[in-house]
């Protein structure tokens, strides 16, 4: 997901959650994030349950990635959702 910076260390997370239980991705800008490129992620899932990384780097490219990711789930479920539907209302025969 990103590195983290503490101290002289690096540590890499990894989170493990459905993309359609994301409801926010955001990051926080300060003046010394601007500088070296590391910004705070915060996530929120559809319960309300908050989760920060602090010093990821790329965040913005991370966060506009995550955002499409969430949006080309979100059609490609309701696409999903009309041909079930459509196949429910007329169902084809294949035996005639």
């Amino acid at each position: 997901m990103g590195r983290v910076l503490l101290g002289r260390h690096y540590k890499t997370y990894t989170l493990s959650c459905h993309i359609d239980h994301i409801s926010i991705v955001s990051y926080k800008n300060s003046f010394f994030s601007n500088i070296f490129k590391y910004h705070t992620l915060t996530f929120s899932d559809v319960g309300g349950k908050l989760i920060k990384l602090p010093a990821v780097s790329n965040a913005t490219e991370f966060t506009n990635t995550l955002s499409e990711a969430i949006e080309q789930h979100a059609e490609e479920a309701q696409k999903f959702q009309a041909a079930e539907l459509a196949n429910a209302i007329n169902p084809q025969t294949e035996n005639k």
